[in-house]
């Protein structure tokens, strides 16, 4: 009964630690113009920065926070991938986001490794009852391997992610206003070509227009 209590354990910690959904984010299609870019750039620029603490309480309680980007429409941006589409080619918050990517792929082929290795360890542990107790102790190993195994791809690349997820969060409208080729100050936004933030475009010399009116 115990090895079945550790095993149903188990499984709702895995069933718990289910993906949070993801942001869909489309690559801006090209030859915008110069107003549909300041639009594109108004409706998908940072709202908000946070972080989502998780506090879990079993003999003692354990915290994990994971950064949040809250951008245009209220999307909530969990996963630095998720901007790859309006990120610079080339870029370091392009190239950070790719690293997370990767580390979360690490992670997830890890982990589900582990819990395998684990259901195996359970599988033979219950075909102990039947076959004596040097099974049991291969079963008890096997089971602690893939737990161990679980638990570093569950932990083991939680840094390098949350550390470049934060570095693409914090760099995130930058690199927006790079990828469309516009020009911020505060909340003034202008394309590139047109004008400097917060000024007004100034009005042709009337002498000059005149001779190119000829």
């Amino acid at each position: 009964m115990f090895g079945v209590r550790v095993f149903l354990c188990f499984a709702l910690l895995l069933i718990a630690c289910g993906e949070k959904p993801h942001v869909n984010i489309a690559a801006p299609p090209p030859n915008l113009t110069p107003d549909q870019r300041v639009d594109a750039f108004n409706k998908l620029r940072t709202e908000a920065t946070g972080v989502e603490v998780v506090t879990t309480c079993n003999h003692g309680c354990t915290s994990t926070s994971t950064p949040l980007l809250r951008i245009g429409a209220g999307n909530v941006v969990r996963y630095a991938e998720d901007l790859l589409p309006v990120l610079p080619q080339g870029s370091p918050a392009a190239a950070a986001a790719h690293d997370v990517e990767t580390a979360r792929h690490k992670a997830k082929r890890v982990s589900r490794i582990g819990g395998l290795v684990f259901a195996a360890g359970f599988v033979t542990m219950m075909l102990a009852f039947n076959y004596g107790d040097e099974l049991a102790l291969i079963g008890g190993a096997t089971m602690a391997g893939g737990l161990i195994g679980w638990a570093y791809g569950v932990y083991g690349y939680d840094r390098e992610i949350k550390e470049k997820t934060k570095l693409v969060f914090n760099s995130y409208d930058e690199s927006l206003a790079t990828t469309f080729n516009v020009c911020v100050n505060g909340m003034n936004v202008v394309a590139c070509e047109q004008s400097t933030p917060g000024t007004t475009p100034q009005e042709p010399d009337p002498a000059l227009k005149a001779l190119r009116q000829k």
